[in-house]
């Protein structure tokens, strides 16, 4: 990776399942120093646990669904009465929360059926319950279904505006703190000489939905205040 580069350090790299990754066990067991999954959602909840985020882009979430399916979803009130799956660790996310908002303001209050929650093990599970007809739609990053699309042949299209933006960056343990900052003046030299923008581009992600002016600490909002 490039911060490794501008940071002047070697990086030894180590796998681990989400599980494991979820429950911060590989940090608090000082494993690893770094998660550096992209990005690593920055929510109050995982920093009441002793761990801090170098925060360098957004993930704007997307309600989509599939591109064989787009006459149903010409505006984003299509999604009203429908079956909308999320994966069952977005609950400590607070996305179900953020999508019943969304549903009591865009659905009900226009006398229209609410958007009916189903939860799934994962976006995996999701992707072919989606494709086998059991539910219509779900929420995912824009970034991951620009991938989606380059590996599927555009399959999915994004519904309306993005629902919300989190932050997302490198976490690491509180008592790392110089480790951190070291991490954001390496991001914010590939912000400012333009590479940060370069490698969004070259993997086709949306500069628009990702893109982030300087690095920051602990910075991710409240998935409530969505």
């Amino acid at each position: 990776m490039r911060w490794q580069k501008k940071l002047g350090a070697n990086v030894n790299w180590s796998e681990a399942s989400w599980p494991d990754l979820a429950s911060l066990a590989p940090l608090k067991t000082k494993r690893v120093d770094i998660y550096a999954v992209t990005p690593f959602n920055d929510i109050p909840r995982r920093r009441e646990l002793g761990v801090s985020f170098v925060d360098f882009a957004y993930e704007a979430r997307y309600f989509f669904a599939l591109s064989t399916n787009a006459n149903q979803f010409k505006s984003p009130q299509g999604l009203c009465g429908k079956r909308v799956a999320v994966p069952r660790s977005s609950k400590g996310h607070g996305m179900h929360l953020t999508i019943e908002r969304w549903s009591h303001d865009n659905c009900t209050k226009a006398g229209n059926p609410a958007v009916v929650l189903v939860y799934s093990e994962s976006i995996a599970t999701i992707l072919l319950e989606m494709k086998q007809g059991r539910v219509d739609a779900s929420v995912n990053s824009g970034g991951s279904l620009d991938y989606q699309n380059q590996t599927e042949g555009n399959a999915y299209i994004k519904i309306g505006n993005p629902l919300y933006k989190p932050m997302g960056g490198l976490a690491f343990l509180n008592e790392n703190m110089q480790l951190g900052l070291a991490l954001k003046n390496a991001l914010d030299g590939l912000i400012a000489d333009g590479t940060y923008v370069q490698l969004l581009r070259k993997w086709k992600i949306s500069v628009d939905d990702t893109a982030i002016g300087e690095a920051s600490i602990n910075a991710g909002p409240d998935p409530a205040e969505h």
